[in-house]
């Protein structure tokens, strides 16, 4: 395996992790207060790893930042910092395990904030992840030759697309999505003795939802600026 290829498994591999990290997050009423925190605590300590290896973005942040072209991705990038610094104060806040020591007390506000900066920061995650997913899928038809980039693999991609955005759709209302964001929700009930797999699968659709809304539209945007460019 070459070095090169080496690296970018190992970046694939952090986000993946990091992901489904976020995801586990999410089922705080199943995991316990414990086991929640302690996830978000490793989540958290990846968090400095993903930037050392990409600090090539912030070396190209001065020259990117006057093409309009990388403007969605800095402000995305921008809000995503905002989010993960919300989440990790009101973490600190409303902590009853690791942090607790503290003696910090945020009460409902603090729950509610903490959600709500929880789910803010996991849709920018999703957004962030589908504005890098021409690179992503660069990479994948690399390691994997031709079949990634073949007829049939790019048709059951678009397919699992659409399923994943109509699910998505659906489980934003199940999860009480829109209530969360504007900060009107504490922390709800689901019936994980029943229905585990439909939690989790209705988080991971609702992330595919997002990172290919962001990836079609950079998609349309770049054929708008080549349809300008060429009148």
């Amino acid at each position: 395996m070459s070095r090169r290829r080496g690296r970018w498994l190992f970046r694939i591999g952090l986000v993946t992790v990091m992901l489904a990290l976020m995801l586990f997050a999410m089922a705080h009423q199943w995991t316990g207060d414990l086991y929640h925190e302690l996830i978000g605590v490793v989540l958290f300590a990846g968090v400095p790893i993903h930037n050392a290896i990409h600090l090539s973005w912030y070396a190209r942040l001065p020259r990117n930042a006057r093409n309009r072209r990388h403007r969605l991705t800095i402000l995305v990038n921008v809000l995503l910092l905002i989010s993960m610094t919300v989440l990790l104060g009101s973490s600190l806040v409303v902590s009853r395990e690791v942090f607790a020591f503290l003696g910090l007390s945020g009460g409902a506000t603090g729950r509610q904030i903490h959600i709500l900066a929880a789910t803010a920061t996991l849709i920018l995650v999703a957004i962030h992840l589908g504005l890098y997913w021409q690179t992503v899928m660069g990479v994948a038809r690399s390691m994997v030759g031709r079949l990634a980039s073949s007829r049939a693999a790019l048709v059951a991609l678009r397919i699992l697309v659409v399923v994943a955005v109509a699910y998505g759709v659906k489980a934003s209302f199940d999860l009480d999505v829109g209530t969360k964001l504007v900060g009107y929700y504490s922390f709800g009930y689901w019936d994980f003795e029943n229905d585990t797999v439909g939690f989790f699968a209705g988080y991971a659709s609702i992330v595919a939802m997002y990172a290919a809304l962001a990836h079609y539209l950079r998609r349309w945007g770049a054929r708008r600026r080549a349809q300008r460019s060429h009148r």
